[in-house]
C-alpha cells in the first residue's frame, strides 16, 4: 500500500534549511552590530552561501517531484 504524500511532508525539510539559514543571517547581523565582524562572519558567510541557495533549490526540486508524483498517480 502506497502512502499519500502531502505538500507540506515534501517541503517541511527544506523549509527548515532555509529556517536555519534565515535565522544564521539574522544572527549574524546582530552579531556584526554588537560584537564585530569576525564572529559575524563566521556564523553569516555558510549561511548565506550554503544554506540558503541548497534550501532554496531543494525547495523548488521538492514541490516538482511532488507534484509529478501526484499528476502520476492521479
Amino acid at each position: 500500500m502506497e502512502h499519500e504524500h502531502s505538500l507540506w511532508r515534501a517541503v517541511r525539510w527544506p523549509l527548515l534549511v532555509l529556517l536555519v539559514g534565515l535565522v544564521g543571517v539574522g544572527v549574524a547581523t546582530v552579531l556584526d552590530r554588537v560584537f564585530g565582524n569576525e564572529l559575524s562572519l563566521t556564523i553569516g558567510a555558510p549561511s548565506l552561501w550554503i544554506l540558503l541557495p541548497v534550501g532554496a533549490v531543494w525547495l523548488v526540486i521538492a514541490v516538482v517531484v511532488h507534484l509529478v508524483r501526484r499528476r502520476r498517480t492521479g
